[in-house]
């Protein structure tokens, strides 16, 4: 069973997958889970089927492909399933904006609702290397997804957490 989040457009292209992955400096004490967030987006709109070229069986490279460690802000109020359990409770449609930040901005997540059946999902993912860069990509999505997504946020940021804490220099002393 794979332990990966996935978002994926409704329509158009466009996805984002989550992974779990131990923190990079202290994978032993972390609190909070840290995720790999990887986004995929086409490049271009002339397939006619996304993912093939001009309605072939020919593959198509993604246009955009970023990948940033994110770990989950020890300081932040919100968790990321929390945050899609908000958005799930809220289905039906909410005025303005929600949003969710990663630990150091590495990761934005901005929801809107259009008010009938579409949750807008703004995702921003950011490097902080020099030159720091930032790459966005928007994904239409069906407000249903996001109690499977809550559920499964918690289910294997927790078992993340769980494995890395045994995995850890304090747990592997022998005393």
């Amino acid at each position: 069973m794979s332990s990966t989040l996935v978002l994926e457009a409704r329509y158009g292209g466009g996805r984002l997958e989550l992974t779990p992955v131990p923190h990079p400096h202290d994978p032993g004490k972390a609190e909070r889970p840290t995720w790999l967030a990887r986004m995929t987006g086409r490049g271009f709109e002339g397939a006619k089927v996304a993912g093939t070229f001009l309605g072939a069986d020919q593959p198509v490279a993604p246009g955009l492909v970023a990948e940033m460690v994110c770990s989950e802000s020890p300081w932040a109020g919100q968790l990321l399933h929390e945050f899609f359990d908000e958005l799930y409770e809220d289905r039906m449609g909410w005025d303005g904006q929600r949003c969710w930040v990663s630990h150091f901005d590495h990761l934005t997540l901005v929801a809107e609702h259009d008010q009938v059946n579409t949750v807008h999902l703004r995702i921003e993912l950011r490097g902080i290397a020099d030159p720091p860069w930032l790459a966005s990509m928007t994904l239409p999505l069906d407000p249903g997804v996001f109690h499977r997504l809550a559920a499964n946020a918690k289910l294997f940021g927790n078992a993340s957490l769980r494995e890395h804490a045994a995995d850890g220099p304090s747990a592997s002393t022998t005393g």
